[in-house]
């Protein structure tokens, strides 16, 4: 499960934990929150005017967080359709 705060944060639990596998620490809090249907990404939208990607096997560090370009306002509705990870 994926659960944004507006402490800023993004947070990813297991089903049936109180206690997050990892949180990530956006520019402002987070508005929306969206999962892949096979679990494996998912995104977030915050008041700081982007939406941030990320991978499910993260820890929340930036090494696994794929950056989307700033928007102008806040972001109220984040969908994933399909996310690919860039070769290296």
């Amino acid at each position: 499960m994926v659960s944004g705060s507006a402490d800023a944060k993004v947070y990813l639990f297991n089903k049936g934990s109180n206690t997050p596998l990892w949180s990530y620490t956006t520019g402002d809090a987070v508005i929306s929150v969206s999962i892949l249907a096979d679990g494996e990404y998912l995104t977030a939208g915050s008041g700081d005017g982007k939406a941030y990607a990320f991978d499910k096997a993260d820890d929340g560090d930036d090494d696994g967080f794929l950056p989307v370009p700033s928007l102008a306002a806040a972001v109220a509705a984040v969908a994933v359709i399909a996310l690919r990870r860039r070769p290296e």
